[in-house]
């Protein structure tokens, strides 16, 4: 999973930004469901699915998404208020 992150996040220019990441798939804000509960297309239901706290270097203006999913709405970041 650490490998298919690494690539993804090199996939959106985000590889050098990262100060720090951790795949779970439980999520980390109140009221997010596991990971492999969330609706996927057919084609994409056998891909593995987590949560990501992403810890960055600098701070990143608009939205940002990462992973296989990414155009279909799955793998937005949301920014932590911790």
């Amino acid at each position: 999973a650490e490998a298919l992150l690494e690539r993804d996040l090199g996939r959106v220019g985000l590889r050098a930004e990262v100060e720090s990441a951790e795949l779970r798939g439980i999520g980390w804000l109140p009221g997010t469901d596991l990971a492999t509960r969330y609706l996927m297309p057919r084609y994409h239901q056998t891909r593995s699915r987590y949560h990501l706290h992403l810890r960055l270097r600098r701070p990143l203006s608009g939205p940002c998404v990462v992973g296989a999913g990414r155009h279909m709405g799955i793998g937005l970041l949301a920014r932590a208020a911790w």
